[in-house]
């Protein structure tokens, strides 16, 4: 018996789905693949009903003529030129990589992904015993937003720049005039303020990068990252 889930990984290079099943697979995933996308929904509804994760090319995603399930942990695989147009990732628990990464670069972001999808928001943003630990909970939060609010949460009243955020928080390089930092820091804002009730404790510092001010405390001089 496998200890970790089944992943699903369809893309339509044959040669990246074959590098991905064998990267996978000697990290002891039981790993199923699929180039093809006329078979794409038949290998989903075999896997939907069971403990399976999805690595999906975006392509491959936006012509699914079933949805998959919301709970459903989802990475997906995006090039370049589309990596800044998905506004809206599909659920709480999806996430995207850029499909030219290192398989190990893809493998650690499906098992950061999974890490997040089984906690319920960052542990150091509030107090065990905090009234808002509540509100955190009901955040949602997608695996990217997770590790760049506990990234901020962990160095409060201090700014820290999007290249920072970027490799420390999204594990990857930073390719200057890009949007996807400023992209999450916008959902999480909302979410942060539609949970707390409350101006979003993160701020955008112009030309330097965000800041998070924990909730009834005084903001400090800021220490540049």
């Amino acid at each position: 018996m496998h200890s970790k889930p089944t992943v699903l990984i369809a893309a339509p290079n044959l040669a990246t789905c074959l590098q991905l099943e064998r990267a996978f697979k000697q990290s002891n995933y039981h790993a199923v693949t699929t180039h093809h996308e006329a078979e794409l929904s038949k290998q989903i509804q075999h896997c939907v009903q069971r403990a399976c994760v999805f690595i999906l090319h975006y392509q491959y995603y936006q012509n699914l003529a079933q949805p998959l399930r919301h709970s459903q942990p989802l990475l997906l695989l995006v090039d370049s030129a589309s990596a800044e147009l998905i506004d809206i990732l599909p659920n709480p628990t999806s996430d995207f990589v850029l499909s030219q990464a290192a398989p190990i670069e893809i493998i650690t972001r499906l098992e950061i992904l999974l890490r997040r999808c089984s906690q319920a928001a960052p542990s150091n943003l509030v107090q065990p015993n905090s009234p808002m630990t509540a509100s955190y909970q009901a955040l949602a939060l997608t695996g990217a937003e997770h590790a760049l609010l506990e990234l901020l949460a962990q160095h409060p009243n201090t700014v820290l720049s999007k290249e920072y955020l970027c490799s420390h928080g999204l594990q990857r390089t930073y390719t200057p005039g890009e949007r996807s930092i400023d992209v999450h820091i916008s959902r999480i804002r909302q979410k942060l303020t539609d949970a707390l009730g409350q101006t979003s404790p993160i701020k955008s510092v112009r030309n330097r990068g965000y800041i998070y001010s924990p909730p009834h405390e005084p903001i400090n001089k800021p220490t540049h990252k």
